[in-house]
């Protein structure tokens, strides 16, 4: 009986350096030796083991598979705790939605508030990606009135867009955020320029 106990001190001391090299968690390793003992001393006592340190290996081995394979993606997770806060906060998808068609809704509006050439520049240049003198020359205008429509019709859009680009856009239809009316953007003449 001594040299049973014996052996299995023995068998205990080698086990736990096997298995504490093929496992992560250090606090695996009793519950696995553990284990081996009880599936090893559960044998039928008349199946002669030949190798009785290869058959407790074996065991512990098929135990950490077993282990391996039990683990779903939470046991291999961050720990919650440990995450910053702003990490996991994400806006509301509905409100994100609704800024989206208000910028829509400003943008077409602010479209529909340039002159007609000016829109329609604007619209070959920036929509269809034609260059300015592509553009000149489908409008019969030179490339220097492209570049002006470009310039009032960004300024414009900048001005009307910007307070949905800063996020101040609340309430833009009444108090200090531009009027409710539409301005027509207009550009002026030449004689009227140097008048």
């Amino acid at each position: 009986m001594e040299q049973r106990r014996q052996n299995l001190r023995e068998f205990e001391i080698r086990l736990r350096s096997f298995v504490t090299s093929r496992v992560s968690n250090p606090s695996d390793v009793d519950d696995i030796i553990q284990e081996a003992f009880l599936r090893f001393c559960s044998v039928d006592k008349d199946d002669a083991i030949g190798n009785p340190l290869g058959y407790l290996y074996r065991i512990a081995l098929n135990i950490i598979i077993d282990r391996a394979r039990r683990r779903t993606p939470l046991t291999n997770s961050v720990d919650i705790d440990g995450v910053a806060e702003n990490f996991l906060a994400t806006g509301p998808l509905q409100e994100q939605g609704r800024e989206l068609a208000d910028l829509q809704r400003a943008y077409h509006a602010a479209l529909a508030e340039l002159s007609p050439r000016c829109a329609q520049v604007f619209h070959l240049r920036r929509h269809r990606s034609m260059t300015a003198p592509d553009v000149a020359a489908r409008l019969s205008i030179t490339t220097r009135m492209v570049q002006k429509h470009m310039v009032i019709a960004m300024a414009h859009l900048q001005n009307r867009l910007g307070p949905f680009l800063h996020g101040n856009h609340a309430g833009l239809s009444g108090e200090g955020g531009g009027s409710s009316v539409p301005v027509r953007c207009q550009m002026a003449s030449s004689s009227q320029a140097h008048a």
